[in-house]
Formats: C-alpha cells, sequence, structure tokens
C-alpha cells in the first residue's frame, strides 16, 4: 500500500504514537506480524502472527505498521502442523519450472507458491486474454493484456514475497530451452499444449536427469473428479481415447521414453462444434483445467517434501 493510499493518522495522545510509523484502519482481522494495535485506549506489540497471538476482542481499532520489513514467517503455521518442519525445509529449498500458465499451469503456480516453494520459473509467451476468464486462475479484469508469465509473478510475489519468482515470457522449443535449464530447476511441470514442445521438453528433461510431470488434455471434459495422475502407459487402458495421449505414447516410445509422469483424464472428451459449423474448438470448464492443476501440484509437493 502507498502512502498515497493512507487515510490521515488520527490525533492520539503521544505514548499512542510509534516514531517511524504508519497508520491503516483495521478491522477484525490482521494479516502479517510486526504491527502496534491500538484498542480500547491500549497499545500492543504484535510479535508474531495472529495464528499465534490472543487479541482482545474489539470493534474497532486503529493498526500501526512500522517501517522495516514485516516477519512472515508465520504464514505457513497451518502446513506445518501437517507436514512438519523438514518437509517444509525442503519445499522452501526447491526449485520448479512451470512451462504453460493457462488454466492448468496458473493453478499449479498457485498450488507450489502456497505451499511455500521456494523458486519458481514461470515460462509462457502468450498474454492474459478476455477468454481465459472463464477458466484461469491468472486472468482478471486488471491482468488482461498483460504477459500470463509478468502476471503469474506478480501473483507469486504478493502471496511469498520471499519467493525467488523469475518470469520467461517465451514459446519452449529448442531455441529458449537453455533458459529453462539455465534456471537449475530440481521439477519441471508440463502445461504446455504443443505435442513438438512437449516432446523435446521430455527429452531435454530426461537427458539431463530432471523429473517432469506432463499435463495430457483436460478441456471438454466436465468431471473434475477424473483426474489421474500415472504414467503415459496407463493411458492406453485408462486414457478414455484422449488424442493426446495417443500421440504421446506413440512418440515417446520412438524416443526410448518409458514411465513418463503424466496427468490424464478418466473421462472421454465431449465434442464441440463452432456455431457456424466450423472446425472442432476445444471448450473449456471453470473447475476442470484449475482441478487439474492443483493436482499436479499436490503430486510435485508430495515427491519434494517426500511424503
Amino acid at each position: 500500500m502507498r502512502d498515497a493510499d493512507l487515510p490521515a493518522p488520527p490525533i492520539y495522545p503521544r505514548d499512542h504514537r510509534t516514531k517511524g510509523a504508519r497508520c491503516i484502519q483495521a478491522d477484525t482481522h490482521l494479516l502479517r506480524s510486526g504491527f502496534i494495535l491500538l484498542y480500547d485506549g491500549k497499545v500492543e506489540f504484535l510479535k508474531k502472527s495472529c495464528l499465534q497471538v490472543k487479541i482482545p476482542r474489539f470493534q474497532r481499532g486503529i493498526l500501526f505498521c512500522v517501517k522495516g520489513e514485516m516477519r512472515m514467517e508465520g504464514w505457513l503455521d497451518r502446513q506445518k502442523l501437517l507436514l512438519g518442519e523438514e518437509a517444509c525445509r525442503k519445499l522452501a529449498a526447491a526449485r520448479v519450472a512451470v512451462v504453460g500458465l493457462g488454466g492448468v499451469g496458473g493453478a499449479c503456480v498457485e498450488g507450489l507458491c502456497r505451499a511455500g516453494v521456494g523458486a519458481l520459473l514461470l515460462m509462457d509467451h502468450d498474454t492474459v486474454d478476455l477468454t481465459n476468464l472463464n477458466r484461469q486462475l491468472l486472468a482478471t479484469r486488471a491482468t488482461l493484456g498483460i504477459s500470463k508469465a509478468q502476471a503469474a509473478k506478480e501473483r507469486v510475489l504478493s502471496i511469498n514475497p520471499d519467493c525467488e519468482a523469475a518470469a520467461l515470457p517465451l514459446f519452449y522449443g529448442e531455441e529458449t530451452s537453455e533458459q529453462l535449464f539455465s534456471f537449475r530447476p530440481d521439477y519441471v511441470v508440463d502445461c504446455i499444449d504443443n505435442v513438438t514442445a512437449k516432446l523435446h521438453l521430455a527429452v531435454r528433461c530426461r537427458e539431463r536427469g530432471v523429473p517432469l510431470l506432463m499435463a495430457l488434455g483436460t478441456g471438454n471434459r466436465l468431471d473434475p473428479s477424473a483426474f489421474r495422475i500415472g504414467t503415459i502407459e496407463e493411458t492406453a487402458q485408462n486414457g478414455a481415447g484422449c488424442g493426446l495421449a495417443r500421440v504421446m505414447r506413440r512418440e515417446l516410445k520412438k524416443r526410448g521414453i518409458a514411465g513418463q509422469k503424466v496427468l490424464y483424464s478418466l473421462e472421454p472428451a465431449a465434442k464441440t462444434v463452432l456455431e457456424d459449423g466450423g472446425r472442432y474448438a476445444p471448450g473449456s470448464l471453470s473447475v476442470c483445467p484449475p482441478a487439474a492443476g492443483f493436482l499436479m501440484a499436490s503430486q510435485v509437493i508430495r515427491e519434494i517434501g517426500e511424503f
């Protein structure tokens, strides 16, 4: 929040002031630590996050934010209760590249960021478009026309300012692959919809020994509960006739790649057609691509955290 956005500070007795402080209004919820709260004429400095500090109930108060760095160490407390300190340390030390930041990739980035992954490479050549609003987490009226990579970076940093977030607004391919691998990823997530790019990325990851999780088709699906994580070979029996899965099985086999981990759907793809009778176009529901992205994030988090 900029100084210009803040209301003028009210007049309080001198002992209620803090040198170098800014004043904002607060109701009943405090989201960060390092604040001074005034209520019922009393002053209290919150040294920890509000999940750890019992705050007396109050109707309305004044919140002073002391200038300088605000401590954020408490924001993953609920996750630590579930996973433990060691798994969270592994996530904080991890470097993950997400290639393709549409409906699937954007949700995957969200899940990884909120799990405390320490470094994220965000790669996509596209910009946010009006038609993305129905399903893509990064798409809002405010981000229309912005690079998806930049929009993803800004969102990540708004959640975790300590994350090493790098935006790479490029199409992945042979000419740009070194820019991805110069990031030194511990894990790569493929949310690309281009077969040539997917194959190139799979080959490079296998050559370098970098784990890769690949998304197959999520368009034209209505049931988010039908997504699964498995190997590319499993899609021959369980992939519900997915055309992309069929192509990837054939092409990966030609390249000697077996056991590639993929996200696929048990649900057959519905067919949609343009109103003018033209070519088939993939349709998309608000709940399906994000569900696939969060499932992919879950897989990566569990593998990195080793739980």
